[in-house]
């Protein structure tokens, strides 16, 4: 795989938004042992976000087509 230093500068950025990069950073982070680091709340704080989010959306869909 392209280390995303070795990306060019549009890509990077757009990496940086994407919080499935925060997430894998996190766990990259807890694998090397440092769970307690900023990477491993951010990736788990994101994670919890789009649950929530995936969640009430489903649920809001399955509500409007079983009415």
């Amino acid at each position: 795989l392209l280390p995303m230093s070795l990306a060019p500068l549009w890509l990077r950025r757009l990496s940086d938004i994407s919080p499935f990069k925060h997430m894998v950073d996190g766990i990259r982070a807890v694998f090397v042992g440092e769970v307690l680091s900023f990477a491993v709340a951010l990736g788990f704080g994101l994670s919890l976000v789009l649950l929530v989010a995936s969640l009430w959306f489903g649920t809001r869909i399955f509500r409007k087509q079983t009415q």
